[in-house]
């Protein structure tokens, strides 16, 4: 392998392909190695090298897409950091830690406060839950998080969402077919089908504001469908989630849900 100086080197060389960078990366290379010995940045194993490696595919993914020199730097500083205290909270590698937070800063369209809230609340909800932990609740949200987001559910509250089916044994391909399934069934709202209104109002729920408040839509939507009979319910979620495996999942136990969602 390279000696550290030539690979630091090489690193900032790629660092300088990345639009709108500026072609003196000195004292950015110094700021990496800065940082390198933070003790919240060391935790995850971070080096300067790493660092900008991170940098630069974050740069490639578009964040800080409309800024240039100083301001560029300092954004990708930024998100070196975050990804690194990201990957020691979650427990995993800084690289993969770095794919997720760009996840969510591009396809989810979270500015630097917005991510560092929902890290901190997928850490949170990765602590208490009996068994999710933070890296798939992270894992989740970045693979099906868009349509949420799109339809004006709170990065914390999918965050929740993606915690209470785990918590239900729900596989991470199911839940990440789950979140879309349900982000889409609460967006489509008043402008759903005759069919799905009327599914809505079978479950006592005005079809036109399901995302106002998300917590209380979802248990409200559980425990109604909960109480129907097998072949209503059966029903009723092919009509309104294409009768969607983890949905039937979190029937089980509303409460669940609702503990969960307390915990934002």
């Amino acid at each position: 392998s390279m000696p550290p100086a030539m690979a630091l080197q090489t690193a900032m060389i790629k660092l300088k392909q990345v639009p709108g960078m500026s072609s003196d990366l000195k004292s950015m290379e110094i700021a990496n190695r800065e940082m390198a010995s933070e003790k919240s940045v060391a935790g995850s194993g971070a080096t300067a090298v790493s660092l900008a490696e991170v940098e630069y595919a974050a740069g490639k993914s578009g964040v800080g897409a409309n800024l240039t020199g100083d301001a560029k730097e300092k954004e990708l500083l930024d998100f070196g950091r975050d990804a690194a205290t990201n990957a020691t909270a979650f427990g995993i590698e800084l690289k993969a830690s770095g794919e997720m937070l760009a996840a969510w800063r591009t396809s989810l369209k979270l500015d630097r406060a917005q991510s560092q809230n929902l890290a901190d609340a997928t850490s949170h909800l990765g602590k208490y839950s009996p068994k999710a932990t933070a890296a798939e609740i992270g894992s989740v949200v970045q693979s099906s998080g868009e349509a949420g987001v799109a339809a004006g559910i709170a990065p914390e509250q999918l965050a929740a969402l993606a915690a209470s089916l785990l918590n239900a044994d729900v596989d991470k391909a199911t839940a990440n077919a789950s979140m879309k399934s349900i982000s889409v069934a609460l967006a489509k709202g008043r402008k759903g089908s005759a069919e799905e209104r009327a599914a809505w109002a079978t479950l006592g729920l005005q079809p036109d504001n399901l995302t106002d408040d998300v917590p209380q839509t979802l248990f409200r939507t559980l425990e109604a469908l909960k109480k129907q009979p097998a072949s209503q319910q059966a029903a009723l979620l092919k009509t309104l989630f294409n009768g969607d495996e983890g949905v039937s999942k979190l029937l089980e136990k509303p409460q669940d849900v609702g503990q969960t969602f307390a915990l934002l």
